[in-house]
């Protein structure tokens, strides 16, 4: 049961992206597009019914490194951006203006199943939702074919400083007796580190893609 509900979250996900698709979606549009024209008819703010544009998509542009370094996007996709309503209900938009989800009635790609949206059961980015909606519950109850997908492929670390670095290394061996794994070379705040790309962190390639999506729900 505790594997269907977790799943479940997916499914949700895929009503949702495509309701806006059936409904939004005119001809010549694209995803994007569609969400940006739903959405116009809300305020932004994170309340019930606004959408948000300030949630972290860190998790959501896992990327995988070969032997010499060399970063592989899936699809090409180097920035990936979030859009919540009321924090439940989770959108992911690529680069070209395509949602992003792990089960999608109009094919399912690679860059859906590595970096796809979810429900969120939790109301807020708290120990509750890490708990039913983060890597926890994403490690024991994923569908086999996605864990088979997202092999060799990992998010960026929320190293903001390489100060903090430090003091995430200092705090763990304080409580665990053993150094920090994380590194400021790998942050997504870095933008000279492992994830960045042409002076820009992958952090401020998805705010830019945030907000030319602002704009363009502004447009409508």
């Amino acid at each position: 049961m505790i594997l269907k509900v977790h799943q479940f979250r997916y499914v949700i996900s895929q009503q949702q992206v495509q309701y806006i698709r059936d409904n939004y979606r005119e001809s010549g549009m694209t995803d994007e597009q569609a969400l940006a024209a739903y959405l116009s008819t809300m305020e932004e703010g994170n309340g019930d019914n606004q959408y948000s544009l300030s949630e972290s998509s860190r998790a959501h542009n896992k990327v995988k490194f070969d032997k010499k370094g060399k970063p592989s996007y899936p699809e090409g996709s180097k920035a990936n951006y979030k859009v919540t309503i009321g924090f439940h209900s989770e959108f992911i938009v690529d680069q070209n203006g395509n949602f992003l989800n792990e089960v999608d009635p109009e094919g399912r790609t690679d860059n859906g199943t590595i970096n796809g949206a979810s429900f969120n059961y939790a109301e807020k980015n708290d120990d509750l939702h890490e708990k039913l909606d983060g890597n926890n519950a994403i490690g024991r109850y994923d569908p086999g074919y996605r864990k088979t997908k997202t092999k060799g492929y990992y998010a960026p670390n929320d190293l903001k400083t390489a100060i903090h670095e430090g003091w995430e290394d200092f705090k763990s061996a304080v409580t665990k007796g053993e150094g920090d794994e994380k590194s400021w070379d790998d942050s997504y705040w870095n933008s000279e580190g492992s994830y960045s790309k042409n002076g820009m962190s992958s952090r401020d390639r998805v705010n830019n893609e945030a907000d030319e999506f602002r704009g363009m729900i502004e447009s409508y």
